[in-house]
């Protein structure tokens, strides 16, 4: 019941984000989109590195 649950939550997820990005895409013009997707680019590449070491470096001082 949980792997079902757990694949039905990424179903719906891959397809909102398939749908605000139809959305975005006819709403932005070109070089809003581009800064959107831009930044979302940096954000999903930044954000597991800058999370790779540092709670077990906090729990080291604490």
């Amino acid at each position: 019941m949980k792997t079902l649950a757990f694949a039905g939550s990424k179903g719906v997820a891959a397809v909102g984000m398939l749908a605000i990005a139809a959305v975005l895409s006819r709403v932005f013009d070109k070089v809003d989109y581009a800064t959107y997707r831009q930044t979302l680019l940096v954000y999903q590449f930044a954000g597991p590195l800058l999370g790779l070491g540092l709670p077990a470096a906090l729990f080291y001082f604490l």
